[in-house]
């Protein structure tokens, strides 16, 4: 399989650095919500909110290696800030700033309700397996969100889910209930927390390799040790730390 079959635009490493930095009193820090919010879509008007990961030079089509090899590969975008939390280490810096063209989706029931049929016919077209990537931007933004993964978890055994959060406030409710997904679906469930204070399944952003807490693995494919997520495997079979580079 080539580099152009995993992912569109293919590129290796070489993504780290800091891109656009909104001001400290720009309207999208101040209000919480993306830069861009003509991006910000209606799922019901979508034609499908899960996108193939062939669509992002660094998650990739199809696993290539590990226990997931062969699942195809799905992304969900949400609006960065809007279901995020303030206390996210990256609320001024997020990624999504440099993402002026994604498509983000309104997030709240209506999603959720797109999300589920989605799903269960994913899990009709690969009984074998599949892997969704939580979330390119956004993240879990309330406990019936998180629900609603839990029922899909339950019913849905070629689902499989990576990703990041920054729920990581081990008192509040959202946090929880990630955190039991993950005691509940050890296999199928990896979500890591991030800037979290952890030695296992948490992650952190630095500015250049050097800079990762000791034990933390940093990202190969930004290092350009590997093309894509969907041929290193790292996030979905190790509990080791993960260190990114900001990009």
């Amino acid at each position: 399989m080539t580099d152009g079959t995993i992912v569109r635009h293919p590129h290796r490493g070489g993504k780290g650095g800091r891109g656009y930095l909104p001001a400290v009193d720009h309207p999208a820090i101040i209000e919480g919500r993306t830069v861009y919010t003509s991006t910000v879509k209606d799922p019901a008007a979508a034609g499908g909110i899960l996108k193939s990961g062939h669509h992002n030079p660094k998650i990739g089509k199809v696993v290539t290696k590990g226990r997931w090899k062969g699942f195809p590969i799905f992304m969900l975008t949400l609006e960065e800030r809007k279901t995020c939390p303030r206390s996210c280490g990256s609320w001024r810096s997020c990624y999504g700033n440099n993402v002026h063209l994604g498509e983000r989706w309104q997030h709240g029931p209506e999603l959720e309700h797109f999300l589920v049929h989605e799903v269960v016919a994913l899990q009709n077209r690969y009984p074998s397996g599949f892997a969704v990537r939580l979330h390119i931007l956004g993240d879990f933004y309330s406990v019936d969100y998180v629900l609603t993964w839990r029922a899909l978890m339950e019913t849905c055994p070629a689902l499989h889910v990576f990703g990041f959060t920054a729920r990581i406030d081990p008192e509040e409710p959202i946090t929880r209930a990630v955190a039991k997904l993950r005691r509940d679906f050890p296999t199928r469930w990896w979500m890591r927390f991030s800037g979290a204070l952890m030695e296992k399944m948490a992650s952190e952003v630095v500015e250049l390799p050097e800079q990762a807490t000791p034990g933390f693995i940093v990202c190969p494919q930004q290092t350009g040790r590997t093309l894509a997520c969907a041929t290193c495997g790292l996030c979905w079979s190790s509990n080791k730390s993960i260190a990114f580079l900001r990009h």
